[in-house]
């Protein structure tokens, strides 16, 4: 059985840096090592990196936002969390502010 894994990030657009540039990339290389990873994050609008789509063991899941982008709230994304969190062995988080 391997190791299933949530990451839950604010945005993974293109032009992000930080942990929008890194936990694409995480996730990936998590992925190729046999784990299942499942990346969630904001629809921020922009471009994602072609690889997020690629790499087998990936899931990746963007949701709709409510308010400022900064801040961005999402129902669906907190919805899904709550649900996949039945699911996954480790959860971890790269957003600020998120309230479960």
């Amino acid at each position: 059985m391997s190791l299933r894994v949530l990451h839950v990030a604010h945005g993974v657009e293109q032009k992000q840096t930080g942990a929008g540039y890194a936990v694409p990339r995480l996730c990936c290389a998590l992925a190729q090592q046999g784990v299942k990873v499942t990346l969630t994050a904001l629809d921020l609008g922009g471009e994602v990196q072609d690889f997020v789509y690629e790499t087998d063991g990936l899931q990746f899941q963007r949701f709709p936002y409510i308010g400022f982008w900064k801040i961005g709230y999402s129902p669906q994304l907190r919805s899904f969390i709550k649900e996949a969190m039945k699911d996954v062995d480790i959860v971890q988080t790269h957003f600020y502010g998120l309230i479960l």
